[in-house]
């Protein structure tokens, strides 16, 4: 598997890229369509070197209880896509191995167990992408602080983590931290686009072959080990 940001760090930024708050009454408010984040990386320290392989965007695809992120990599063509069906409290990774197509199939409770978030809503605004935004401020951990922009003009029924049950609304900028000195990557939405999007786009492509996280751990055991 590629991308050293550990896969911790990208759970937390396909949980913070789901998490949106149902509201199906309202339909002035976008109810289905896709989101493009830019991504850059925030150094605590300006010596510090960049890195390798890390993402430039992620675009999030959404109807119903129905998610996809594609994240983009610099200097590599590939895209880490990961599908969540909340219907079915499922989240599949798609993952492209040599000759080997894989679609790693996990309970949402399961794959974010042990994670803890607590958050602190604030009154500041500012517009993201042509949206009214809301400050929230994230505690990950007891121990990891960052902050977030939510819009209420975009609702999503998302729910993965209690913590965000009363966030009312889509985030359009957030940050990951990357340790406890202030390492961060910082995602921010430069475009929304209300559309439909058809069911197939969340459905596993036949040429992959379903399996489990445990038998992916078995496999890259076997082939690295």
């Amino acid at each position: 598997m590629k991308k050293n940001t550990s896969v911790y760090t990208y759970s937390y930024v396909a949980l913070i890229l789901l998490i949106f708050v149902a509201n199906v009454m309202m339909a002035q408010r976008i109810q289905s369509g896709k989101i493009i984040y830019t991504a850059a990386y925030i150094k605590a320290n300006e010596k510090d070197k960049l890195p390798g392989g890390l993402p430039t965007q992620c675009v999030l695809l959404f109807n119903d209880k129905l998610y996809r992120t594609e994240t983009r990599y610099e200097n590599d063509s590939s895209i880490a896509v990961m599908i969540t069906d909340e219907a079915a409290g499922l989240i599949t990774q798609l993952l492209n191995f040599p000759g080997n197509k894989l679609a790693v199939q996990s309970k949402i409770k399961k794959y974010y167990k042990g994670q803890t978030f607590k958050l602190q809503m604030m009154t500041d605004t500012k517009k993201i992408a042509g949206y009214e935004c809301t400050k929230i401020i994230i505690t990950q951990d007891d121990s990891l602080i960052t902050e977030a922009w939510y819009t209420k003009s975009i609702v999503r029924t998302g729910k993965p983590n209690k913590a965000f049950h009363n966030v009312d609304g889509a985030f359009l900028e957030y940050s990951v931290a990357l340790d406890k000195n202030g390492t961060m990557m910082k995602y921010t939405a430069t475009e929304v686009v209300e559309q439909k999007i058809a069911d197939d786009v969340f459905q596993v492509p036949s040429t992959y072959k379903v399996c489990t996280q445990k038998k992916l751990n078995r496999m890259l055991g076997a082939r690295f080990f």
